[in-house]
């Protein structure tokens, strides 16, 4: 079911109706105004499944758009958590991981986003089937993804097995639908992220894991996210500039 949490999304929408994203065309500067406004997604009938933030424009944008965005004029930057739900689990195992999740399974970068939608799907899979049918469906749809694993014959019941033997300490959670119980923490966290701009006036766009606020305020974003990060999992949050 949808859901929203009125008095934050609502202050949250007033403060944040001057994204712009500016792009060149034809040599002629092109602004479209974002819409900003957010709804929150629960699963299975439980305000503690799921939970996280959609129904934004610049949620749709790729990386290098969303780069183009400016708040009230200012030039713009975004910060992720890197591994963030691989690292949530390590976590509970009390364990704080100080690799990247997905590079310890294959060195080649070419890999690494192929890698992390295998961490993806095998946390929200059910089975083993269930997890292979999912990816080979994404195969489907994303022609790039699907030439690298070609051009590397990954077969997709080996890229699974050799995640999970590189992560032995989490492995259990492979397979075990745990993805929208690490959802609902991260909307948790989320949440706690926007509230703190939010209450000071200050524009904060939220992709999921990653946020986007006014280039000044690029620092306090950092502390922020890393904060909260520990608040819910009483570890310092990993993240990474991303422009």
């Amino acid at each position: 079911s949808d859901v929203c949490s009125s008095d934050l999304l609502q202050t949250h929408k007033n403060i944040t109706s001057t994204p712009l994203l500016s792009r060149i065309e034809d040599n002629s500067l092109i602004n479209k105004q974002l819409e900003c406004r957010l709804y929150r997604v629960f699963n299975n009938q439980k305000f503690s499944l799921g939970g996280r933030f959609y129904g934004s424009d610049y949620q749709q944008l790729n990386q290098d758009d969303r780069s183009l965005i400016t708040i009230n004029g200012n030039k713009t930057s975004e910060i992720d958590f890197k591994g963030l739900h691989l690292n949530m689990l390590y976590n509970f195992e009390g364990i704080d991981f100080q690799k990247d999740p997905y590079s310890i399974t294959n060195q080649n970068p070419e890999l690494r986003p192929l890698l992390k939608l295998v961490s993806l799907i095998g946390i929200n899979a059910v089975s083993q089937k269930s997890g292979i049918d999912a990816f080979n469906f994404e195969m489907l749809k994303d022609y790039e993804l699907y030439q690298i694993q070609k051009k590397y014959n990954q077969k997709t019941k080996e890229l699974f097995a050799q995640f999970e033997n590189a992560h032995p300490k989490i492995s259990k959670y492979f397979r075990s639908g745990m993805g929208i119980k690490l959802q609902y923490i991260d909307s948790k966290i989320a949440e706690r992220i926007l509230k703190h701009f939010t209450l000071q006036g200050k524009p904060c766009l939220c992709i999921h894991d990653s946020f986007i606020v006014e280039e000044s305020n690029k620092e306090e974003l950092s502390e922020v996210m890393k904060e909260s990060y520990n608040k819910y999992l009483g570890y310092p949050g990993k993240i990474e500039i991303k422009f």
